[in-house]
C-alpha cells in the first residue's frame, strides 16, 4: 500500500501531539493551569475550573467562549426588561405615596389629591389593567 509522504508526516505529527496522562489524552497544545494542572480541555468539557488560578490561565479562551455563547462580553443584567420597568414603577409609586403624605401633613390638599390620582393611574399600570 502506498501512502503519500505528506499524509504520513501529518499522521506522525498528530500522534506526537498526543500525551497520555492518567488515562486522559490531551493535545500538547492544550493549556494547563500552573497551580492545579487542570487542562483547558477539562474546563471546556465540564464547565468547572480546578482553582482560582484557572480563571487567569483560561481567561482568553473563557472570554471567547462567552462571546460565542452570549454574543457579547459585557453583563447586561439578569432581570428581564419588563421586570425592571415594573420595579421602577413600584419605586415611583412609593415616592408618590410619601410625597402625598407630606402634602397632606402640610395641608396642601390640592397637591395631595393630584398625587392620589397619579398613584391610582400608576397602580393600574403596575397591575396591568391599563
Amino acid at each position: 500500500m502506498f501512502f503519500p509522504l505528506d499524509s504520513i508526516a501529518d499522521t506522525l505529527a498528530n500522534y506526537n501531539d498526543l500525551i497520555n496522562t492518567n488515562g486522559y489524552v490531551y493535545s500538547s497544545k492544550d493549556i494547563f493551569c500552573k497551580k492545579c494542572k487542570r487542562s483547558l480541555s477539562d474546563f471546556l468539557d465540564t464547565g468547572f475550573v480546578g482553582c482560582a488560578e484557572c480563571y487567569n490561565s483560561f481567561k482568553n479562551q473563557a472570554l471567547e467562549l462567552a462571546r460565542d455563547y452570549h454574543g457579547r462580553l459585557n453583563h447586561v443584567g439578569k432581570v428581564p426588561r419588563a421586570e425592571v420597568t415594573k420595579s421602577a414603577k413600584k419605586r415611583e409609586l412609593e415616592r408618590l405615596m410619601r410625597e402625598k403624605d407630606e402634602a397632606a401633613k402640610r395641608e396642601d390638599y390640592i397637591r395631595a389629591n393630584e398625587l392620589k390620582m397619579q398613584i391610582e393611574r400608576l397602580r393600574e399600570e403596575i397591575d396591568g389593567r391599563r
